[in-house]
Parts: structure tokens; C-alpha cells; sequence
């Protein structure tokens, strides 16, 4: 983000862009509440328009920790109305970030704000499927173990931390990449999105078009437009895929400000 910058590590809002003269692009993290991407993205965008990174509350025992997706998204927008009380507001995020947005977009149009630009960055629901086919029955069934001890695991960390945040204490440093996706993944899974009236813009990883469309255009009323940019789900945002994704938002950007 930008140098001299004096966001602590409470802040929910990160600035990486200060300056512009058009409304602000606020990006919402990832599950893990990783917000680096949006500095490969502003360093390739040519949009002249603040942006600001939303991360997740610290894991100090101290700060709330919304668990829904619509306690997040309004608790985003409260972050956001400190430096844009009224819209038009541009947002955007990333996986599951991209949830989040979607839920403050729709949040802000049924409050009467408006809302000119909802850019979703490979937006993924999980779900599990199970399709096994007798010749690998072993090899599935050995995987489905593995994955099962490792779910195990996770709840017990998880659990362990939960505890620790009951009692105002600090989440682990070196857990707490995997306590905010343990916390913001079930999120995704439980939230049924109402319609939004508004149009979004998806930018799908490699192979995923057709997949955004069936989904994406049973809610966004107002339409989904579609941009495919190389890599997988991670390399999408990095470099040198990023300055491609950076020049998707600055097309879509370019006619809503």
C-alpha cells in the first residue's frame, strides 16, 4: 500500500491509493484476510480513484468478529461511510470477498444508497461433492480419511481458539491465517444472497465463464458482465496476470465514473 501509510493493524479499512478524483474502489479481503492483492491490483490501474483495502478485525480477544455474512457486510459498510458517507460506492472482492461485496451491494441499494460499480473477482461457493468410481474406490476412500482427519484438526484449532478470543486472549500469530478462514468459509456456505436490482461485473479465473453465468445471472437483476483472465483461482491477482485483471476493472470502471 502506500508508503507512509499509518493504518494499524486494527484498522479495518487499508489505504492503498489516497487520491482521485472519482469515488472510491473499497476491496474486500480474501477468507484467509489476505488484502495484499489490491497492491498488484492498484499498481497496474489507471482509474484515477481512491481505493482502500477492508481486512478482517484483529484476532487480539478484543475486537468482534462478525461470523455471518450479513453481520460482515454491514459492518464493512460502516468502515466504508467514515471516508464515503453517501454513495455512488464502487466495491469489489475477492473469493470469498466477492461474497461480501455482493452482500453490501445489495445491503446499500435496499437502504437507497446507490451503487455504481460491483466488480466480483472469481467468486467461490464451497460445496462438497462426492463422485467415486468403483476402480478408485481405495484411493477415494483413503482421500476421503485424510480429508476427514484434517477437517478434525481444524475444528479442534478452531475450537481452541474460540476459547481463546472468549476470554480476550490473542489467536496464535502463526494461526490466525487459518482461524479467518475457518470463520469466513462456513459464512459463504450458510448464506442464501437475495436478488440485487444492480448490475456486477465477474472476473472469472481461466475456464470459469459459462460457471459464473448460470449462477450470477439468476441474481444480479440488473445483468452480469463477464471477463476471463488467465491463470487459476491464486495467479489470477498476481502478477502478471494482475495488470490484466487491473485493466478489466479500469473498462468497467471507466463508464460508471
Amino acid at each position: 500500500w502506500e508508503s507512509g501509510t499509518t493504518e494499524k493493524q486494527e484498522d479495518k479499512l487499508v489505504t492503498f491509493r489516497s487520491t482521485g478524483a472519482g469515488p472510491a474502489l473499497f476491496v474486500v479481503h480474501a477468507a484467509c484476510g489476505e488484502i495484499l492483492f489490491v497492491h498488484e491490483l492498484v499498481r497496474a490501474l489507471k482509474t484515477d480513484c481512491p481505493v482502500y483495502g477492508l481486512q478482517p478485525p484483529p484476532l487480539d480477544g478484543k475486537h468482534r468478529i462478525p461470523i455471518t455474512m450479513t453481520a460482515l457486510a454491514a459492518d464493512y459498510i460502516a468502515e466504508i461511510r467514515k471516508v464515503q458517507p453517501v454513495g455512488p460506492y464502487c466495491l469489489a472482492g475477492y473469493s470469498f470477498g466477492a461474497w461480501a461485496a455482493y452482500e453490501m451491494a445489495r445491503q446499500l441499494e435496499a437502504s437507497g444508497e446507490r451503487v455504481s460499480f460491483v466488480g466480483l473477482i472469481d467468486p467461490r461457493k464451497t460445496r462438497i461433492f462426492v463422485n467415486v468410481r468403483v476402480s478408485n474406490l481405495p484411493k477415494k476412500l483413503f482421500m476421503l480419511l485424510v480429508r476427514s482427519c484434517k477437517r478434525l484438526r481444524q475444528k479442534f484449532v478452531r475450537l481452541q481458539n474460540q476459547l481463546r478470543m472468549a476470554n480476550t486472549q490473542p489467536v496464535p500469530y502463526a494461526q490466525r491465517l487459518q482461524f479467518y478462514d475457518s470463520i469466513y468459509r462456513p459464512a459463504v456456505r450458510t448464506y442464501e444472497p437475495a436478488l440485487y436490482m444492480g448490475h456486477i461485473v465477474i472476473f472469472s479465473s481461466q475456464g470459469g465463464t459459462e460457471r459464473h453465468r448460470e449462477r450470477w445471472s439468476l441474481l444480479a437483476q440488473g445483468g452480469v458482465s463477464i471477463v476471463e483472465i488467465p491463470g487459476n483461482h491464486r495467479s489470477m491477482v498476481w502478477p502478471p496476470n494482475s495488470a490484466l485483471l487491473a485493466a478489466g476493472f479500469d473498462a468497467h470502471l471507466d463508464g460508471v465514473l
